[in-house]
């Protein structure tokens, strides 16, 4: 995987705390996790830190790297589901230790922002069923290993959760399926879809009011104090970058994304968003190119999408174009590094 100088514009970051199961992964099968934080700009001393954040296309870097070092595109879901009861931390007795599956995963939703404040997740019912959505803008680029992480760490606290009602799960993924189909199998069981408009996991709505088997009303009362004094901590961030950077990727396929139509849709002057993103060491030019770039790179590594709609989503009036621009970010064309991208997978 290449290793290319990139802007910190996105200000989007996520706490080493989230990585650590993959790097416990890699440790597990004998891989230099050092060399691997090293190609994607995360050094040992970092990785070594819990209390640091690092940018999210890092993390996302590390675990797709991580990914094709072992020659498995189930990592992430084989990391995340590893990770026992208790490495979450806070975060785990904060979920755990709850009355029941309902606060338990309300308090889930409440403290995500304390691990990174660039995935949204919310907690939906749908048709008789309760399901935690994961969103990772398509900005940030490949992201199937980690959301896998996410996915398999969840799906074990949720399996967990249910263990007295023998329940199944439902688990939807956006990217396509893997290869490696039978750690997806084992982990989340048979009722699994690719391909779809989100990545979420759930189960039938009826278990939402049950008890936890690990709840503890005292330690949960502690927990929640300590928890709430973090997320207060991490809430105060800016997030100015990052709202700007999604704003972008959201209208680039309509087509005319200017610095004037950009300023005026977040109610910003054009001095005001050019000084915001000089003060992240970017412009706006560098920050539609990164964006597109990063958008292409998640489509043409995840998806089975056709050119002319991955075209259309980057907001290209033509395929010619789009191939110019993907022979300048990849050294080659579209399909070509769709290819590569499907032999290395």
């Amino acid at each position: 995987m290449e290793n290319r100088p990139r802007s910190e514009h996105k200000a989007a970051t996520v706490s080493m705390k989230v990585i650590l199961s993959a790097v416990a992964r890699l440790q597990a099968l004998g891989k230099d996790w050092k060399a691997i934080g090293d190609s994607v700009g995360v050094s040992a001393s970092q990785i070594a830190n819990p209390e640091l954040f690092v940018s999210l296309e890092q993390a996302l870097r590390f675990c797709e790297a991580a990914a094709l070092s072992v020659e498995d595109d189930a990592f992430g879901v084989a990391a995340g589901a590893a990770a026992k009861i208790g490495d979450g931390r806070i975060f785990d007795y904060f979920v755990m230790s709850a009355p029941t599956v309902q606060q338990a995963l309300n308090n889930w939703v409440r403290f995500q922002t304390t691990r990174t404040n660039a995935v949204d997740i919310s907690l939906q019912i749908d048709d008789g069923r309760a399901f935690l959505h994961w969103g990772v803008s398509d900005i940030f680029g490949p992201r199937a290993q980690f959301i896998g992480m996410l996915m398999g760490f969840s799906a074990t606290r949720i399996q967990h959760m249910l263990s007295q009602e023998n329940a199944s799960l439902i688990v939807e993924f956006a990217h396509s399926e893997p290869k490696n189909f039978e750690t997806y199998r084992s982990t989340f069981g048979s009722d699994m879809a690719f391909g779809r408009e989100y990545d979420r996991i759930g189960f039938d709505a009826k278990y939402m009011d049950i008890p936890l088997p690990t709840a503890e009303p005292t330690l949960f009362s502690i927990i929640e104090h300590a928890a709430m004094e973090e997320l207060r901590e991490r809430q105060s961030d800016s997030n100015e970058l990052l709202r700007i950077s999604k704003h972008i990727g959201n209208s680039l396929k309509q087509g005319n994304v200017t610095l004037e139509t950009v300023s005026r849709e977040l109610g910003m002057s054009k001095r005001t968003l050019q000084r915001t993103l000089e003060n992240g060491s970017t412009s706006f030019r560098q920050l539609v190119d990164e964006t597109r770039r990063e958008l292409a790179e998640r489509y043409l590594s995840e998806t089975n999408l056709p050119m002319s709609e991955i075209t259309y989503l980057l907001g290209y009036s033509e395929l010619s174009v789009f191939s110019r621009a993907a022979k300048g970010w990849f050294g080659m064309p579209p399909k070509a590094f769709r290819q590569q991208r499907m032999e290395q997978g």
